[in-house]
């Protein structure tokens, strides 16, 4: 692992105001077990990265980490940042930042905040206080398990917003830090049982008063993911997918398909055995609201993939194939 650091440096040294300008994607791992020698080197290779587009670092809260994005602080290339698990330091360096990064993406681990205040899990589980000082800029954002996201903190920016987590936050903090968002990707890991569903999703409630998207042109998730999110606006293009683990999509489709209203509805069934009455609900509820419809229904049926394809929907004309 150092070896291919120090391998990297070599090569970047031996025309360092040269070679280094033509980097355009850097990815690096921990560093917290390199030699302050290699980490120097490192530092002095960033600092002539002129070109470079898109930078991931993963961090294990060492001061190396903080060194080398701060070497690229003045840089004014990078449009594309990524981090994994990110600490107060490196949170520190991005107010320094020059470039005008339009997508972050961060993964965040609970583990390395054992032992923390509550305030410090709350930051470092934030997407939004990390990116902070990047928000009139960022256009997209990936987190990956969020806990939170702030209200006090906007991006006026940000049309694309994917999310991967335990829990879905609080939409009406969510709503605040993004308004101007079109296109919502979520996935949580609640699994699908009815009761949680609908607790979570009465959670999600917005108050009328409050402000909200007017509407949306994509949202895209798991039938349960959207459902506890209880979207307060209308969405041009719902695209759904059921996993066989899913026992109620008969009733959460309609829930769904009614709150949103789509123009476009895509739903990816994905089945272990023919079960026909989310289909047939899927059908009910498209029937009054879209005008586009297309349904893949995947059986597994002795190793051979049955798929069943409505291809579209449109004006009461329908095209199938299987």
């Amino acid at each position: 692992y150092e070896q291919d650091f120090a391998s990297f440096c070599e090569f970047m040294l031996s025309s360092p105001l040269i070679r280094p300008r033509y980097v355009r994607e850097l990815i690096m791992g921990p560093t917290a077990r390199l030699p302050k020698d290699l980490v120097n080197k490192l530092v002095y290779v960033l600092t002539h990265m002129e070109g470079l587009e898109k930078f991931t670092i993963a961090c294990e809260n060492d001061p190396s980490e903080a060194a080398l994005m701060a070497a690229l602080a003045a840089t004014t290339s990078i449009t594309n940042l990524s981090i994994e698990s990110p600490n107060a330091t490196v949170a520190q360096v991005l107010n320094r930042w020059k470039s005008p990064v339009t997508k972050v993406a961060v993964s965040f681990d609970e583990r390395k905040l054992i032992g923390q205040s509550d305030e410090i899990r709350t930051r470092y589980l934030d997407p939004t206080w990390v990116f902070a000082p990047l928000s009139g800029t960022v256009r997209e954002m990936q987190a990956i398990w969020p806990r939170y996201f702030s209200s006090k903190v906007v991006f006026p920016a940000v049309d694309t917003l994917q999310v991967h987590a335990y829990r879905p936050a609080a939409m009406n903090d969510t709503m605040r830090a993004f308004p101007n968002l079109k296109r919502l990707l979520v996935s949580f890991e609640m699994g699908f049982d009815p009761d949680k569903l609908l607790r979570e999703r009465h959670d999600n409630e917005t108050d009328e008063h409050n402000q909200h998207w007017q509407s949306l042109q994509y949202v895209q998730g798991d039938v349960g993911s959207v459902y506890v999110c209880s979207l307060p606006c209308k969405v041009e293009h719902l695209d759904l997918t059921v996993p066989h683990r899913c026992r109620n999509a008969d009733v959460l489709i309609p829930a769904v398909a009614a709150a949103a209203q789509p123009a476009r509805l895509d739903l990816h069934f994905i089945e272990n055995c023919v079960h026909l009455e989310p289909l047939q609900a899927a059908l009910c509820a498209a029937a009054s609201l879209v005008t586009h419809l297309d349904i893949i229904y995947r059986v597994p049926c002795d190793d051979i993939k049955i798929s069943y394809i409505i291809v579209s929907v449109l004006f009461g004309f329908v095209r199938a194939f299987h």
